[in-house]
């Protein structure tokens, strides 16, 4: 299907503010339309009770600080296993090429479009894209990141007093316990912009917080197992290792 060009979209969007709910049809005929909304829609639907953060938002570098750690901390491994876990359309994946040229790195990510993507970039053989929500049994890594993964938008646009009826600790809990059981003792776990803090789950026991602390400025907004919100939160780790 033929993409509309900008000036198309511009001239429709200036026509549809002249009729009478035009704009709200503009916005149904961009959802239906655009392969990026309906990838989101599709997820949302294939995977609602697995899905964190339903948007593939991301970055390249977006991560300079974590992944520089990570090279200095994993350079004893030829060959180390990474996962990037919420890959989106694979520019962490990219970025961690830089630095780890002979490294195995998996994306995994919900969204098929974004795979997609992600697969068209990035022709190494080193480089594995996986449609899924979760590592497959059997997998094992040296580092896994799952940056601004275990949240959910709303929760930081309305910072309700209780996050469960949009999200719950349980939740997260659950898919922690699913990267834990996947990581090499040794290896180091990345949370970053998440709306729970690793160390209240009971994985958090097995390991041990790195000095590399989470930027404050662009932290989400945190709650507690119990669900409620914790206001003016101490620094988080950025990398945890597991003992």
């Amino acid at each position: 299907m033929q993409q509309p060009t900008q000036d198309g979209l511009e001239r429709f969007r200036k026509l549809a503010r002249l009729i009478p709910g035009g704009m709200a049809f503009g916005r149904w005929l961009h959802r239906v339309l655009s392969p990026h909304q309906r990838s989101i829609t599709s997820t949302k639907r294939a995977h609602r009770e697995a899905l964190f953060q339903p948007f593939p938002t991301t970055l390249d570098e977006r991560y300079p600080e974590l992944f520089d750690a990570l090279q200095d901390r994993l350079n004893h491994i030829a060959n180390p296993r990474l996962l990037s876990f919420g890959c989106a359309s694979g520019e962490e994946i990219r970025a961690l090429r830089r630095r780890f040229p002979t490294a195995l790195l998996t994306g995994i990510d919900a969204n098929r479009h974004a795979i997609h993507k992600a697969r068209r970039a990035d022709k190494s053989r080193l480089s594995d894209y996986r449609v899924d929500t979760a590592p497959a049994d059997g997998d094992q890594f040296h580092a896994i990141l799952a940056m601004a993964v275990f949240r959910h938008g709303d929760i930081d646009k309305t910072r309700p007093d209780n996050c469960e009826a949009i999200l719950e600790f349980s939740k997260f809990q659950t898919w922690i316990a699913k990267l834990d059981a996947c990581l090499e003792p040794g290896g180091y776990l990345a949370i970053w912009h998440a709306n729970f803090r690793f160390s209240d789950t009971a994985a958090f026991s097995r390991y041990e917080a790195d000095t590399l602390l989470a930027p404050q400025m662009s932290q989400a907004t945190l709650y507690g197992p119990d669900n409620r919100r914790i206001d003016d939160p101490a620094p988080l780790a950025l990398i945890y290792r597991k003992l």
